[in-house]
């Protein structure tokens, strides 16, 4: 399942002065926003967070659920955009000391609808209970792990959804203990070289954080700041947002983050690709108290 942000979803008429919150100049009109957060209630069902004009909601993917609810959630990111809605997906969770691959069985009304969902889990692997978070990079091919050790490990993914299996391909490197949230962003090339990008917060400095881990050396990766400071105590930050200007006509990349006592807040950057943080703004809170576990990815 890929969680794409769609810009022209919602309209949020003022959002800025609205909520009381500064921004640049050319970002005061009105602007149409869209973000959503994947998670999981205690009960073990999937549930979105979605903005969308102006309201706040969880969509349930239910009746069916998991039957429990995962320390972490990975989901494919597949290149392109406007595909339809898939009836079914494949994706991953930590649970315990296993790593498994669940596929939801979608069923949608003839507007794409989702009506109910169910779900199939088999394990992929056991004894990973030091596997701390999970991220999947572009079209499937790689997952990579943070474990408890402070190691960032990546893994081939291979075979066929549903039964697919899961290799050790490298170690990309240590001293990533302090992560607190990691979550794939884009794949770049710069000089020739591919890099898959992952948006990053530190828990103890509370900065924000991007990898580009190259595709072909991974353990050439690299480190940026985006802001030295105001990420602390995140449960999950995502890129799955994005905002629209109906004034000037500009749009923004979108950052969506849950901290742990559940508050969404959102956040525009003007170019989510460029490596900077300094046209990051803080938009306001989406919601005050989302209640199910959230995951960056």
């Amino acid at each position: 399942m890929s969680l794409s942000p769609v810009v022209s979803a919602a309209l949020v008429t003022g959002l800025v002065a609205g909520l009381g919150l500064p921004g640049p100049a050319e970002a005061k009109g009105s602007l149409e926003c869209y973000a959503e957060v994947p998670g999981v209630t205690a009960r073990g069902v999937p549930t979105t967070f979605v903005y969308d004009d102006g309201r706040a909601s969880s969509q349930t993917r239910g009746p069916d659920d998991l039957g429990y609810q995962p320390r972490d959630v990975a989901y494919p990111h597949e290149v392109g955009e406007g595909r339809a809605a898939p009836t079914s997906s494949h994706w991953f969770t930590l649970s315990g000391d296993q790593l498994r691959e669940v596929t939801e069985v979608d069923e949608r009304d003839a507007h794409g609808v989702l009506v109910s969902a169910r779900y199939e889990t088999r394990v992929v692997r056991q004894h990973w209970a030091g596997a701390r978070q999970i991220s999947i990079g572009a079209d499937r091919s790689y997952l990579y792990v943070l474990t408890n050790t402070d190691q960032l490990l990546r893994y081939r993914l291979s075979g066929r959804d549903g039964d697919t299996s899961v290799k050790l391909s490298a170690t990309v490197g240590v001293g990533f203990g302090s992560i607190g949230t990691f979550e794939y962003a884009r794949t770049a090339t710069t000089g020739g070289t591919r890099s898959e990008v992952f948006l990053a917060t530190d828990a103890d400095s509370g900065a924000l954080l991007e990898y580009a881990v190259p595709v072909d050396d991974p353990t050439a990766y690299t480190r940026t700041e985006l802001a030295a400071e105001g990420w602390l105590g995140m449960q999950s930050v995502g890129r799955t947002a994005s905002c629209l200007n109906t004034r000037s006509g500009r749009s923004y990349d979108g950052i969506v983050a849950v901290d742990h006592d559940g508050e969404v807040v959102l956040w525009t950057d003007r170019d989510a690709a460029d490596g900077l943080g300094d046209d990051i703004v803080r938009r306001g809170v989406l919601k005050a108290a989302w209640k199910p576990l959230s995951y960056s990815d």
